[in-house]
């Protein structure tokens, strides 16, 4: 018996990336899982990777940023199985990464359609099925980039920014009824990462951080995430609400504070700070490291180019 043994989870953006990541674990630990993309063929192989591995899974593609999408995945899932007990908001676009002025206004609002509300509609319409079970999980994805005081990726990081504001939000409402909302920021040289380090023409600096992060081997695997993920998918982490997990937090610490966090007085107040005893994990000292060093070096090879394309 798994730990999700007999749960029904939704995963967006569960195709590739840390969304397949987290949908294989979770059918690994019994739960029946919803595969989704905006691409049909890349959900069937996936569909297909569970299915092969003795577990059950659903492919229904479906533009989250678009309200028909999301009510298609929502009502197929529940004609299938009959309710919804996690939520995994992973589904996102990396956005432009000029500068304002320089970059594409369409593209901007599409981030965040697709980034900030997207996830919206699909509270919407999760969070009432799961509030009349008096049970659920939602793990809306956030990144670092939600929390950075400089100008890389400003679509993105806005609607990840949002996003944090939306879980603690939702979450004083859903407490009341055994719906744990969290936000967690993950990690992962994904598909959207690599294309970063492509655009040099919209911005060399942070294209060149990634390109030479990669060529050294600074880059950490999507299924870096999976035990938080599991963890907060899992009953272990019931009561725990609200709160900005991050994938660098060392999970036995967490697991070890989560009761100490639930009976604080501030437990539905979402903490930007790490709590109290909680290190960095081995693997996350390591990464920020390694990383503070290539920015280091590249803000000084590049410190004198302009960071405004032709000015």
């Amino acid at each position: 018996m798994g730990t999700l043994q007999g749960k029904v989870a939704i995963v967006t953006g569960s195709a590739r990336g840390i969304g397949r990541a987290t949908a294989l674990a979770y059918a690994r630990e019994g739960a029946r899982v919803v595969i989704n993309s905006r691409t049909d063929e890349e959900v069937k192989r996936t569909v297909r990777e569970v299915t092969d591995a003795g577990g059950e899974a659903a492919g229904i593609p479906a533009d989250v940023s678009q309200p028909q999408g999301v009510d298609r995945l929502v009502d197929e899932t529940v004609a299938r199985w009959g309710r919804v007990d996690i939520l995994v908001n992973n589904a996102a676009v990396m956005g432009p990464l000029a500068p304002v002025g320089w970059d594409d206004r369409d593209e901007w609002r599409f981030t965040l359609e697709v980034n900030l509300f997207g996830c919206y509609l699909m509270l919407h319409r999760v969070v009432p099925i799961m509030v009349r079970q008096r049970k659920g999980k939602v793990i809306n994805v956030s990144s670092p980039n939600a929390l950075r005081q400089d100008s890389w990726l400003t679509a993105y990081g806005v609607a990840k920014a949002a996003l944090v504001r939306l879980t603690s939000s939702v979450a004083t409402f859903t407490a009341p009824y055994g719906v744990d909302v969290n936000v967690v920021d993950v990690i992962g040289y994904t598909d959207l990462a690599k294309d970063i380090g492509k655009q040099q023409d919209q911005d060399f600096l942070v294209a060149e951080y990634w390109r030479r992060r990669s060529q050294r081997g600074i880059v950490l695997d999507p299924a870096t995430n999976v035990p938080m993920m599991l963890w907060l998918a899992s009953p272990e982490s019931d009561g725990l609400t609200g709160r900005f997990v991050r994938w660098s937090m060392n999970l036995d610490d967490l697991k070890a504070a989560k009761d100490r966090i639930v009976a604080s007085p501030s437990a539905l107040r979402l903490g930007l700070q790490v709590p109290e005893g909680i290190r960095e994990s081995e693997e996350a000292r390591w990464y920020l490291s390694e990383s503070a060093k290539v920015l280091a070096e590249i803000e000084a090879d590049l410190a004198h180019r302009p960071r405004y394309p032709g000015v």
